[in-house]
């Protein structure tokens, strides 16, 4: 006598067409909602907790409370939390009106889900999309800032910087290292000083710097951040800039 084999019927979620198109859900989101959709069935409701999503879809609590997160930013939920170790009660958004409990449920669930002052927002969901947005502001701020530094700039300050790394190298028999944009600070300041006084700042400039490589003392610790010291002291005292011998009053100390 042959023995009966009992079949199992393996169940099925339907995810459709349109559902699978969509580009603003990732891939966990589409079969959490497909699972969703398929127990409230024509009920209109059910509830399930993450737990349980976890088992029924294969993924990890953490990326089923993202994508049921997702879900609700994107409109396609509408949740009402049941609390911890509790289920949710879901309606799929728009197909009617929740009931009143559904609805103070959802209200309740948005004022636990708002960040803290002072908490960072977590990152998904909507408002993962807001921190994106400020991300993006960011950057853009950053941008202008930038352009508008480069926009500022003195040309004069660049063409000093290669003129001096070059007759550094001459006079001392090795390369330069320009400090930066500090250096660039300092530059940008003095030559508009110079400006006030001479009628070439830069000639005036790079006449004050051939002198500093030129003597005794200055040339072996000869440095832009040097030649803008040294100058400024000078025009803060009202003296002229000495040409034939950089820094005397220094060498002779």
């Amino acid at each position: 006598m042959a023995r009966s084999r009992k079949t199992t019927c393996e169940k099925f979620y339907k995810l459709g067409v349109d559902l699978a198109a969509r580009r603003d859900l990732r891939s966990p989101a589409k079969i959490v909602l497909a699972i969703i959709k398929d127990y409230i069935g024509n009920k209109g409701d059910c509830w399930l907790g993450i737990r349980g999503l976890g088992r029924r879809s294969g993924l990890n609590e953490k990326t089923v409370l993202a994508a049921v997160c997702s879900l609700e930013a994107a409109g396609d939920l509408t949740i009402q939390r049941g609390g911890i170790g509790r289920p949710n009660h879901y309606r799929l958004a728009g197909e009617s009106a929740p009931r009143k409990g559904a609805l103070q449920g959802t209200e309740r669930s948005k004022e636990r889900s708002a960040p803290k002052k002072g908490a960072s927002a977590p990152r998904n969901g909507a408002q993962a999309l807001q921190g994106g947005v400020q991300i993006q502001t960011d950057l853009t701020d950053r941008l202008k800032k930038a352009r508008k530094r480069k926009a500022d700039a003195d040309p004069r300050v660049a063409q000093f910087i290669d003129w001096f790394a070059q007759q550094y190298e001459i006079a001392r028999g090795r390369p330069y290292i320009v400090s930066g944009a500090k250096e660039g600070d300092l530059l940008k300041k003095l030559l508009q000083k110079l400006d006030a006084k001479f009628p070439e700042a830069l000639a005036e400039l790079k006449e004050a710097a051939q002198a500093m490589l030129a003597d005794p003392w200055g040339g072996p610790n000869a440095s832009i951040g040097l030649v803008c010291s040294q100058i400024n002291k000078w025009l803060a005292a009202g003296e002229t800039i000495p040409t034939d011998a950089f820094a005397e009053g220094d060498s002779q100390e």
